[in-house]
This record gives structure tokens, C-alpha cells and sequence, in this order.
């Protein structure tokens, strides 16, 4: 991953969340001679709007969780047990996981960055800042985090057409979701029901 990536990726991180105005002042103070034509504010634009289609695709979920299960086998342990997993094609969102009467587990593809985990430990920071806001994605996080337990599971989520890997190193998809849900997390089914 080239330099502007790994910065514009890096400005995203929670942990680096600070006013805006600080980054301007250190990002014009810390340029080198011939990055006079380089702008802050045109490399988050250039950010945001290249990754802007993933985060509209969000609008509008109706996700029904009425409670969330303590514990969810790995993929390969459900598989075991007689369960198909199969990539879910015109889902509304990525959210959109369904586990029919057949024994079949359709779940949309889910494309894997090397942004993703930062994407989604920001998500479900916000998510778990505002009481009134329902935690879709944590609820989702929390789910793959569970599926997800060994090199085997993402094998077999990447072979049924759920998991793609577009990371710069393979094996950092399994550590996405058990870090961002290493913490016990508040579920909509204990938050009170948006108006």
C-alpha cells in the first residue's frame, strides 16, 4: 500500500480522532519542499468519496434482532451440523443475513480492505455513543466474530462467495472482527425501539 493510502486510512482510526483544525495546522507545518500542490482537505475529500458508496449502501435497514444469542458456532462447526453457507445475491445491505428453514445461510458478500476494520471499530464506537441508536453493526460485527474462528472458517465463508479478500496480507480477515467486538458491546435488544 503506497504512503497517501496508509494516511488517508490512518485519519479514519478512532484512536486518532482530533479536531480537524489541529490536522490542518500539522499537516501544512510538517510539509517538505514540492508538497505545496498536496491539501488536506482535498485527500479526505478524495477518501471519503472514493469509499462513499459503501457506507450509503446502509440506508434504510430494517434488521430485526429480538435477542441476541450468547454464543454461534464457527462456520465450520455449523457446517458440520448440516449448514449450508450461500453468498446472498440482491441484498438490501450487508446486513442482510437470513437463515432459512432449508438449513441454508445466505449472507451477502462482505469485500475485505485493509480500511475495514477501521470502518467498522469507528461504526460501533458511534453506535455505542449514542444510546438512541439502534447497533446494526455491532450486532453484524459480533455475529462474524463468532463465525469466524479459525483460518478454516474464512476459507469456507471466501469458497461460498461471502468473504472477499481484497486485503494487502490474507490472514488479517480474521482479526477484523474479533478485534473490533473484543469488547462486551450493548445490542439493540437492550436499547429502546427508534421512533
Amino acid at each position: 500500500m503506497d504512503m497517501e493510502l496508509c494516511v488517508l486510512y490512518d485519519l479514519l482510526k478512532l484512536e486518532n480522532q482530533v479536531p480537524f483544525f489541529i490536522l490542518t495546522t500539522l499537516f501544512d507545518l510538517l510539509k517538505v519542499p514540492g508538497d505545496e500542490g498536496v491539501d488536506l482537505n482535498n485527500l479526505v475529500f478524495k477518501l471519503f468519496s472514493d469509499h462513499d458508496h459503501q457506507l450509503h449502501s446502509n440506508h434504510n435497514i430494517n434488521l430485526q434482532v429480538e435477542k441476541v444469542p450468547e454464543w454461534i458456532p464457527s462456520a465450520t462447526e455449523l457446517q458440520l451440523a448440516g449448514v449450508k453457507f450461500v453468498k446472498k445475491n440482491n441484498a438490501s445491505s450487508f446486513l442482510d443475513v437470513s437463515l432459512l428453514e432449508n438449513g441454508r445461510m445466505e449472507i451477502p458478500e462482505l469485500c475485505l480492505y485493509d480500511y475495514t476494520d477501521t470502518l467498522f471499530r469507528n461504526l460501533i464506537a458511534f453506535e455505542q455513543c449514542y444510546p438512541d441508536t439502534r447497533t446494526y453493526i455491532t450486532i453484524y460485527a459480533a455475529f462474524m466474530d463468532c463465525i469466524i474462528d479459525t483460518p478454516k472458517d474464512v476459507s469456507l465463508l471466501h469458497l461460498n462467495g461471502v468473504l472477499s479478500n481484497r486485503l494487502s496480507t490474507g490472514m488479517r480477515q480474521l482479526l477484523i472482527f474479533s478485534t473490533s467486538c473484543a469488547t462486551r458491546f450493548t445490542h439493540a435488544s437492550d436499547r429502546k425501539p427508534s421512533a
